[in-house]
């Protein structure tokens, strides 16, 4: 079986950014729906809800509580203080974990980690969580992963005339095999990535279909098992058939999902109506206070612009 080296986890965890360490989600609710969980905030009792998935990781969709304070967190941190007096909001917990746990040794957590089986978490929440509340409009905010997957979970929410907007981060239209494709060339990727990426161009390569299945060995901190799951699935193919308003978001120096991924649906969709938003000096997810302070004012404008 052949072992890639890890890297670092490709989750967009704000460790950097401002935040009440102690308790940076004030006043959530956990609801709970069969086996799955999700976090929900209500201050308004609005009409209108914002659902946020959370990027690849093996913490909980809020982050990582050690015990005494939340370190790091996720990117609905950032989102829920600007819009929780005027939305309802959920953040949809991934598979069987709890708030604040971190499972990187859980290798049940491993091996339940697919993109299927987020799909199926993330649908399910979602539609027992509609089938017990009303609302006039929805908009689905994903970052990374959970952007790859936002319009497989579109496809799978049983009221999707309901959502009139989705925001997509660091995610775009290509494969995770297609963007590797293309870092292994850019200027933007470090030379210890390119060797990486051509490793797995390899491996995943047309005529192979003996993939390793492992829980521990992998690539960018995820395991083979995830990375089978995902790294062909191409969500400009079910792009083609959403037409509601999409933001499209992408850090011009990402090279774990290169911009040209957001840059290919922007070039081949030309008849939709999504807007496109490119940050100069920022990579998969913000690095500083000032990065981050400025992609969740692109985020909450365009929403509120929304409403």
């Amino acid at each position: 079986m052949k072992k890639i080296e890890f890297l670092i986890i490709a989750s967009l965890l704000y460790s950097c950014t401002t935040y009440n360490h102690k308790n940076p989600y004030p006043n959530v609710e956990i609801l709970q729906f069969d086996n799955y969980s999700a976090y929900e905030f209500r201050d308004s009792y609005s009409d209108k809800l914002i659902v946020i998935f959370d990027g690849s990781s093996y913490n909980s969709s809020l982050g990582y509580f050690n015990g005494t304070k939340w370190m790091p967190v996720s990117m609905a941190s950032q989102l829920v203080p600007l819009l929780r007096n005027n939305f309802a909001i959920l953040i949809p917990e991934k598979l069987f974990r709890k708030a604040g746990n971190n499972h990187f040794e859980d290798m049940d957590d491993r091996a339940n980690y697919t993109a299927d089986k987020l799909i199926e978490c993330y649908s399910t929440i979602l539609n027992l969580y509609l089938n017990v509340n009303n609302f006039s409009s929805i908009v689905l905010i994903g970052f990374s992963e959970s952007a790859v997957l936002l319009p497989l979970i579109y496809e799978n929410i049983s009221k999707n005339e309901l959502i009139k907007g989705i925001v997509s981060y660091a995610g775009g239209g290509l494969s995770l095999l297609e963007s590797m494709k293309i870092l292994s060339i850019s200027n933007v990727t470090p030379e210890n990535w390119k060797k990486a990426y051509l490793e797995m161009i390899e491996l995943y390569q047309e005529n192979n279909f003996q993939y390793p299945d492992s829980l521990t060995d992998g690539f960018n901190g995820m395991s083979f098992r995830w990375y089978n799951s995902i790294i062909k699935i191409k969500p400009y193919n079910m792009y083609k058939n959403i037409n509601i308003p999409i933001l499209f978001i992408h850090g011009k120096e990402d090279y774990i999902i290169p911009a040209e991924s957001t840059e290919y649906i922007e070039n081949n969709l030309t008849n939709k109506s999504f807007e496109y938003k490119y940050i100069n000096n920022m990579g998969h997810a913000p690095s500083n206070y000032s990065q981050t302070i400025y992609l969740r004012r692109v985020i909450t404008e365009w929403i509120n612009n929304k409403d």
